[in-house]
């Protein structure tokens, strides 16, 4: 990330950390005409929250966006950090623009 303010010297943060302990989640909405998927898009205004196999939630509600602030630009795809590893179930709450809630558990087997 580069953090750039007026006054200050420019400074790269770089997480050189690499482990399986996250989830990268990509909601696309399907604008094929078939119905069929052959043309997605991210689900900008989707609404994500993550919660442990007991339902506790953790971390932000994360809304699928394109930039937040004046001339910034961000991945539509949503981060997760998983606090209890990869070896744990998890319940994903999806709350999609067209108001549907989806909610899933996952299971993310250390490979």
């Amino acid at each position: 990330m580069l953090i750039q303010q007026n006054g200050s010297a420019d400074e790269l943060w770089r997480n050189n950390q690499d482990d399986s302990n996250y989830l990268m989640v990509n909601l696309l909405r399907d604008v094929s005409t078939s119905g069929l998927g052959t043309r997605t898009r991210p689900d900008t205004g989707a609404i994500v929250r993550m919660a442990d196999s007991n339902g506790t939630a953790f971390g932000p509600v994360q809304e699928v966006n394109g930039g937040k602030a004046h001339g910034s630009q961000r991945t539509s795809k949503i981060h997760f950090g998983l606090p209890s590893g990869p070896n744990q179930i998890y319940h994903l709450n999806i709350r999609f623009r067209t108001q549907r809630l989806h909610s899933h558990f996952l299971w993310f087997p250390h490979v």
